[in-house]
């Protein structure tokens, strides 16, 4: 059973996110929210809650510090937003903070449902729909990208394997247990990469990674 907190200000709206959800037969919906400071209460009243599938515009104008306050609450909750924004720096920034998934409102039925187990698996999603525009903006500005990437930069067969986990969303921890490497190490070819494409943080050296065609 999945246990799930729904912050949406409108009514309608989360009333209908609340029967589609309750409907699907392993969901529970704990507690509801219509703004931020019902959602902080939930959050800390509910500490079984695997979830918070919330509405990006109830938040403030500074999604990002509001995400990263909500983790602060519970760091075992997982995040995901629904939104009608697919702005790619937002995105990474909301990721970066601690976002376990990204939805916009266009989404169905079937791949809400997905998102929410697969995220429940200590997995990350970004919906269909956003993923598609993605490939097509870097297919529109492929010969940019190639243009301005840094040819000269060489990764080592290792670090392109950990640099695919990266992109997938994995942990150090994760990444080491998959990859039969002490955590250390693995925090040393995060550093290296970063190092190496010049990036400022994770989120920026994925976004390096996606132009360059270096994960997928």
């Amino acid at each position: 059973m999945l246990n799930v907190l729904l912050a949406v200000d409108q009514t309608l709206v989360r009333d209908g996110i609340k029967l589609l959800l309750e409907t699907s037969g392993d969901i529970t919906i704990l507690d509801e929210a219509s703004n931020l400071n019902e959602l902080n209460f939930a959050i800390k009243n509910h500490i079984n809650a695997d979830i918070v599938l919330l509405d990006l515009d109830m938040l403030s104008s500074d999604s990002p510090v509001a995400i990263s306050n909500l983790k602060r609450l519970n760091k075992k909750v997982k995040l995901i937003a629904l939104s009608s924004n697919a702005n790619l720096k937002l995105i990474a920034n909301l990721f970066e903070v601690g976002l376990c998934g990204y939805l916009l409102k266009t989404i169905g039925k079937q791949e809400l449902l997905f998102a929410l187990n697969h995220v429940q698996k200590k997995g990350k999603y970004i919906c269909t729909e956003f993923s598609a525009r993605l490939l097509d903006k870097l297919a529109a500005n492929s010969r940019l990208a190639i243009d301005e990437s840094d040819q000269s930069v060489l990764f080592s067969e290792r670090e392109k394997e950990v640099l695919q986990m990266i992109g997938e969303g994995l942990t150090n921890a994760e990444i080491s247990d998959k990859l039969f490497l002490s955590k250390r190490t693995v925090e040393g070819h995060r550093q290296n990469l970063i190092e190496k494409t010049e990036s400022r943080n994770t989120a920026t050296l994925i976004r390096y990674a996606l132009i360059n065609g270096l994960i997928n």
